[in-house]
């Protein structure tokens, strides 16, 4: 199985920054511990967890969130969008790659037939949870 690193941070904890940086990007609110525990797959307490290093790493801040009080919003700091980018760039690079080796016929047909086990995938969970709810 192949492997990858990410220099300076865990999969999970690039996925969360990566999820965080880019509703920063799109201007859009950032997700909260339950929102990122859905997008994630993972639980809350393992997303504040999560959070939690990259806190005492100093890659994000908790604020108060301006509208209510009591809820708070995670904001990646300068210094962890910098590292994100640049695992990002980094990701890129070894894709684009992979990509020049594969050739785009087979990277096309590659595509295609992933994108067919995505969707055959989503029907048998949408099916899984309608025999669930019966």
């Amino acid at each position: 199985a192949a492997h990858m690193e990410l220099p300076g941070l865990t999969k999970m904890e690039f996925y969360t920054m990566n999820l965080l940086l880019r509703s920063q990007e799109e201007g859009t609110e950032a997700p909260g511990v339950k929102s990122l525990a859905g997008r994630l797959n993972c639980t809350a307490p393992g997303v504040s967890r999560v959070l939690g290093h990259l806190e005492e790493r100093g890659l994000v801040r908790r604020e108060v969130h301006s509208q209510d009080r009591r809820g708070t919003r995670v904001v990646v700091t300068p210094e962890g969008e910098a590292l994100t980018c640049r695992i990002r760039q980094e990701m890129m690079a070894r894709f684009q790659r992979v990509y020049e080796v594969m050739g785009s016929q087979d990277m096309e047909t590659f595509l295609t037939l992933w994108n067919k086990l995505m969707d055959i995938m989503e029907e048998e969970y949408q099916r899984g949870k309608e025999e669930t709810l019966c």
